[in-house]
């Protein structure tokens, strides 16, 4: 029988739910929205460009005891709270030019206005639609930070950290 976590991936789901549905709002919404492990790489292939095409993405950053910060204390019991940090992040198609002229002015402000529409879209994931569904919960934002130009991508991520109160994780859950 395969573990379930009952403590972290719901909270990650409702996240990621939450801010695809702000990414299908913006001007231009995103191909893909989705959980991503790890440290997030943007694909390309011969077919397809996860840029260009729009990817939006939600990813564990860490977790631990204790909210907002670590509260290492030695015990023989679960942690009265869970901290978990997650990020949530777009990244778009970057304007390149050709090989006589470089992007202009008006392109540029264009993927400027794009990347705010998602980072305004992950504020209102979190806002309106994640931490509002559980009044008790608590969410601490963190810090927006731009990505790129980097090849052919632009975007941002945003930091928060969330409050998981826990489970009896060594109970079975219900059929």
């Amino acid at each position: 029988m395969a573990l379930i976590d009952l403590t972290f991936a719901p909270v990650v789901q409702a996240l990621k739910d939450c801010y695809c549905t702000q990414l299908q709002l913006v001007s231009t919404p995103v191909a893909d929205c989705c959980i991503r492990p790890g440290e997030v790489a943007y694909g390309i292939s011969l077919t397809q460009d996860e840029c260009c095409s729009g990817l939006g993405w939600v990813r564990v950053v860490n977790w631990g005891a204790g909210f907002p910060g670590p509260e290492e204390q030695p015990t023989r019991c679960l942690p009265t709270q869970w901290r978990l940090d997650l990020e949530l992040g777009a990244v778009r198609c970057a304007p390149v030019g050709t090989a006589e002229t470089l992007p202009t002015c008006e392109e540029w402000t264009a993927a400027h206005n794009l990347m705010m529409e998602d980072a305004m879209a992950m504020r209102q994931a979190v806002a309106c639609c994640f931490a509002t569904g559980d009044p008790n919960r608590l969410v601490s934002f963190g810090e927006w930070q731009p990505i790129g130009p980097e090849g052919r991508c632009v975007g941002g991520t945003l930091s928060i950290t969330v409050e998981v109160l826990p489970c009896d994780e060594c109970e079975e859950p219900a059929p």
